[in-house]
């Protein structure tokens, strides 16, 4: 039982990080960001990994309030830098209406619906429920179908480019720059994956970019 335990928190733990850094970045709004993060919620809900909320197996996901305070604080986590220092400024109560008011806005779109309600000892609890298209959005990434195609042919036009050049560099024929041993291969494909890794960071803060930068500019010179 303990074992299983953390394995799910590792598992957890990982796709908190896969999200951070794949899918949050500095040129979404809150707004978006928020909602996002509770499709990602929904998620991890569905496949038994988070906790902290009601689930019965069907599209809902329902909070009482000391579950959706939870929930606040697991967003302001999964949200960039720079928002996060704007809710920092509201205290909590504040924060609650706020991220309520974001909730009632997101409602009016096509992905998630919200509802508040009263039960029967009359204290709130809350709803969100993922529509087919949220599922569709979900499922491609959170990325319309076309920027998912978009995104899917830039990354396949770097494959090929990269292979290319590595093929080049694998001819013997080729006088200008021969990877001669296993060696000079092995590191030519560290600066790729680094050159890879820069791809996928591109939105990233200007800081990450820059490390990665340096980092296949000094692999390059060393």
């Amino acid at each position: 039982m303990i074992k299983l335990l953390n394995l799910n928190k590792l598992i957890f733990f990982l796709n908190q990080i896969y999200f951070k850094a794949f899918r949050i970045n500095d040129e979404q709004s809150l707004e978006y960001q928020v909602l996002i993060s509770f499709m990602f919620i929904h998620k991890l809900t569905r496949k038994n990994i988070y906790k902290d909320v009601g689930y019965i197996g069907s599209n809902e996901i329902s909070f009482n309030e000391k579950e959706l305070k939870k929930v606040f604080s697991f967003i302001e986590k999964m949200i960039s830098k720079i928002h996060r220092k704007t809710l920092e400024k509201l205290n909590d109560r504040n924060k609650k209406s706020y991220f309520l008011g974001m909730l009632r806005r997101i409602d009016k779109e096509k992905y998630l619906k919200f509802k508040l309600i009263k039960n029967k000892k009359n204290r709130n609890e809350y709803y969100i429920t993922m529509t087919s298209q949220g599922y569709s959005y979900q499922y491609n990434g959170y990325k319309r179908p076309d920027v998912r195609l978009q995104e899917t042919a830039n990354l396949f036009a770097l494959f090929t480019i990269l292979g290319g050049i590595f093929i080049w560099l694998e001819n013997s024929e080729n006088k200008i720059l021969y990877l001669e041993t296993k060696g000079e291969r092995i590191y030519t494909l560290i600066i790729y994956t680094f050159v890879f890794l820069l791809y996928l960071l591109r939105k990233k803060r200007i800081i990450w970019k820059s490390i990665i930068l340096l980092i296949i500019i000094f692999l390059m010179i060393a």
